[in-house]
C-alpha cells in the first residue's frame, strides 16, 4: 500500500492504517483512537506492542521510521512518515 501525499488524503489513509493496525494489536475491532493519541499512555500499547506497531507501519507505507522515538505520538510519526513517503 503507498499513501498519498495531498493533505486530508494522506491523513485519512494514515489514520486508516493506524485504526487497523491498532485494532488488531489490542484485540478490539471497535477501538476509538484520536489523531493526538499516545501508543503507551491512550491506546494502552506495552513497548513492544509500540515495536510491532511501528514495524508494521513501515511495512505497510514502505518507510523506515527514526528509531527510538520519544514520544510515540501517532500526529509525530504522521510526520516521519509523510516525510519519508515524500524523499
Amino acid at each position: 500500500m503507498t499513501i498519498p501525499t495531498d493533505g486530508d488524503e494522506t491523513w485519512a489513509a494514515y489514520l486508516a492504517a493506524t485504526r487497523d493496525i491498532i485494532a488488531r494489536l489490542v484485540d478490539d475491532p471497535e477501538v476509538s483512537i484520536a489523531p493526538d493519541a499516545h501508543l503507551l499512555d491512550d491506546v494502552g500499547l506495552d513497548s513492544f506492542g509500540v515495536l510491532v506497531f511501528i514495524t508494521e507501519l513501515e511495512d505497510r507505507f514502505g518507510v523506515l521510521l527514526p528509531a527510538g522515538e520519544e514520544e510515540p505520538v501517532l500526529s509525530t510519526i504522521y510526520r516521519h512518515v509523510v516525510r519519508e513517503v515524500g524523499a
